[in-house]
């Protein structure tokens, strides 16, 4: 049956059902009554309600490809935005270890400015 090989069974399962329960019924009568308009009448009820079952299982399975596609599409810019976020971060703590750094640089180095500004005590000029 086509409808099954659309997958109706899991997407459309109450009309697969239907069709199936219309199919048997058919059957039924087809083996007590050949050829009798019961039997024929169901067998066109069983082929349209299993032909609404693969058309719905169809469309299902596109919103259900849809909706993985949306949500893949959201993953990866969440991701990218996460990964956008995280380089901002390391980039915000480099700078700042840089001044720190600098900071730290100037610091040490500001005694021997000093040093170089003082005057030379007088003893040591006279040697000289």
């Amino acid at each position: 049956m086509l409808a099954r090989l659309a997958g109706a069974e899991k997407y459309a399962a109450d009309s697969y059902q239907k069709a199936l329960d219309s199919l048997n019924w058919a059957e039924r009568n087809q083996d007590q009554k050949p050829g009798q308009k019961p039997a024929i009448t169901m067998a066109r009820e069983a082929a349209l309600r299993a032909e609404d079952a693969r058309v719905i299982a169809i469309r299902a399975q596109r919103e259900e490809a849809l909706a993985q596609e949306r949500q893949a599409s959201s993953d990866r810019e969440a991701a990218s935005e996460a990964r956008a976020d995280q380089q901002a971060q390391e980039r915000a703590l480099s700078d700042a270890q840089r001044v720190r750094r600098k900071r730290i640089v100037r610091r040490l180095s500001e005694p021997r400015r000093r040093l170089k500004r003082m005057p030379m005590p007088i003893a040591r000029r006279r040697s000289g």
